[in-house]
């Protein structure tokens, strides 16, 4: 910014110009930014100057405007210090997001591991469950075929010990004959 103190400088540059007031006295404010914003910067010093008026120090005008430029250098430096610490946040929450990141694609990594053992698994057990059903059947049918000998069995045995008592009888009778 600078103070347009003679018409030559007009419209040399393509810079923006105000016209302001600060402290009672009239400028026309050239800048690179537009005139709002030159208008604006008026503002915040003549605010800064009505601050220390309203405090009621009663100095030259030279003093009071360095003392201006003082507290506005002073919100100046303590507005970077700001910003550093908040760069200096950011600079933090960067590397906390990169770590996280890291730790995201580890955990991906292991998870897409996993699922791929998870598949595996799946198919080895969907061929057991497979081999235990046929299994199961085979156990089925041959039950049934030992239920039917076991009957058969049953029923050979209820035979032999019928025979077996008519010939015992007959035994009996043969030896009474003799």
């Amino acid at each position: 910014m600078s103070i347009e103190e003679n018409e030559d400088q007009a419209g040399k540059e393509p810079f923006e110009k105000a016209k302001v007031n600060i402290f009672g006295d009239e400028y026309v404010i050239r800048a690179e930014e537009s005139a709002e914003y030159i208008k604006q910067v008026a503002k915040c010093v003549n605010q800064e100057i009505e601050e220390v008026t309203e405090k009621g120090a009663r100095l030259s005008r030279v003093k009071m405007m360095v003392l201006v430029a003082m507290n506005l250098a002073d919100r100046y430096y303590k507005t970077q210090e700001h910003e550093q610490e908040i760069k200096n946040k950011i600079l933090d929450k960067e590397e906390e997001l990169e770590k996280l990141t890291e730790q995201y694609k580890e955990l991906t990594k292991e998870y897409n591991n996993l699922q791929k053992e998870h598949n595996s698994l799946k198919t080895k057990y969907k061929k057991l469950q497979q081999r235990y059903d046929d299994l199961d059947k085979k156990h089925k049918k041959l039950r049934g075929e030992r239920n039917k000998f076991e009957k058969k069995y049953n029923n050979l045995q209820q035979k032999y010990k019928e025979l077996d008592n008519e010939y015992q009888k007959f035994l009996m009778e043969f030896d009474r004959e003799d």
